[in-house]
C-alpha cells in the first residue's frame, strides 16, 4: 500500500470538486446575467 496514491486521489478530487465549484458559480453568473437582461 503506497500512501502517494491515496494523497494524489486526495488531491484530484479536491481539484476536481473546486473545478465544479467554478464552473457552477461561472454558470450561474451568466445565468444570472442573460435572466437580467431578459427582464430589461
Amino acid at each position: 500500500e503506497m500512501p502517494s496514491c491515496s494523497i494524489d486521489k486526495q488531491v484530484s478530487e479536491l481539484l476536481t470538486m473546486v473545478s465544479n465549484k467554478l464552473v457552477n458559480m461561472r454558470c450561474q453568473q451568466s445565468f444570472t446575467g442573460g435572466y437580467v437582461h431578459a427582464v430589461r
